[in-house]
């Protein structure tokens, strides 16, 4: 019986750590707005959120708590924690 509550406990937490989201790893031009965890392709544009994940290249503004990025970043970025894999240029 624990067997069964820890296994049904452990799917529901994948759940939650699962993004809702629109477009799910589609690029984003213009404006993405995240309310806890977004993950993008490439954004351009206003990027907005408390944790944003990007996994190609980002070009314009970055505010939030906490930024992810594996490509390339050009622009202003502002948060707590940023990431950035690729070459940054910017502020």
């Amino acid at each position: 019986m624990a067997a069964t509550t820890s296994s049904s406990q452990a799917n529901s937490a994948s759940r939650f750590n699962m993004p809702i989201q629109i477009a799910p790893g589609a690029s984003v031009k213009g404006l993405r707005l995240v309310l806890i965890y977004g993950e993008n392709a490439d954004v351009s544009g206003l990027d907005v959120g408390l944790v944003s994940k990007t996994t190609g290249d980002q070009v314009g503004l970055q505010w939030g708590l906490v930024h992810l990025n594996d490509g390339d970043f050009l622009g202003l970025q502002d948060g707590a924690y940023n990431r950035i894999s690729g070459d940054f240029k910017g502020w």
